[in-house]
């Protein structure tokens, strides 16, 4: 089992790369195509999945967020399509995706756009299917501009 690369674009969809598909360039270049999405989307986050690593938790600006197993990301070709991560509305996007490892202790901090910070253990995230919305992890009160901004994750 090698690392993989996690890329999560903007509307929901997710792709999983080995990093040994992924060549390395020696001089300048356009790149290589690792994520052909169906629908004009924008990649929003990548993240570097280690061995060890068994779920996803992905996170949208409205305050949802979940765990899905990484089993149902199974590692692709490069500039393939991708699969459901998350169910999006039209007015949420998402944020981040972080992943974890179960079996440890992983506590992720989520900051708003207002500058309010919540420590949440990731272990508590539900864990649920990959193409559903998730549940709420941070209240916004109603008539609120506000939105979650970014999340770190803190190991034990």
């Amino acid at each position: 089992k090698d690392q993989s690369v996690f890329i999560l674009d903007s509307k929901g969809y997710a792709i999983r790369n080995s990093i040994n598909d992924i060549p390395e360039v020696k001089r300048p270049t356009f790149g290589t195509s690792v994520f052909s999405s169906k629908k004009q989307s924008d990649i929003i986050t990548s993240t570097l999945i280690k061995e060890n690593d068994n779920e996803i938790a992905i996170f949208t600006d409205n305050g949802l967020g979940k765990r899905v197993s990484l089993d149902e990301f199974p590692i692709q070709q490069r500039a393939g399509v991708g699969r459901i991560a998350t169910k999006l509305n039209e007015n949420t996007l998402v944020v981040k995706a972080i992943p974890i490892n179960s079996n440890e202790e992983n506590f992720i901090t989520m900051i708003t756009t207002n500058g309010k910070s919540v420590l949440e253990d990731a272990n508590r995230l539900s864990l649920i299917k990959r193409p559903t919305y998730g549940k709420t992890v941070i209240k916004f009160k109603d008539n609120s501009n506000e939105k979650l901004a970014d999340l770190i994750l803190l190991k034990d």
